[in-house]
């Protein structure tokens, strides 16, 4: 049984997981690679944080405005 702690399952759309398999085929990744890269690139962009390094969610997010994170 995987570890919860580390790994998460949601549930897309069909045509979305079809779509996704044609981008990690395209880029040669994995699924859970290119779904983290999306998100890394997103909150990188949106956020102005790196995620190349492990978070602290109350200085770096609290002070981006982002709230109600939970580990």
């Amino acid at each position: 049984m995987s570890d919860t702690s580390k790994f998460k399952s949601v549930a897309i759309p069909t045509i979305a997981y079809k779509k996704l398999l044609l981008i990690c085929e395209r880029e040669h990744r994995g699924i859970g690679q290119q779904v983290s890269k999306f998100i890394d690139d997103f909150f990188e962009k949106t956020y102005g944080v790196s995620t190349s390094r492990k978070l602290t969610y109350k200085e770096d997010l609290a002070s981006k405005g982002v709230g109600s994170f939970k580990n």
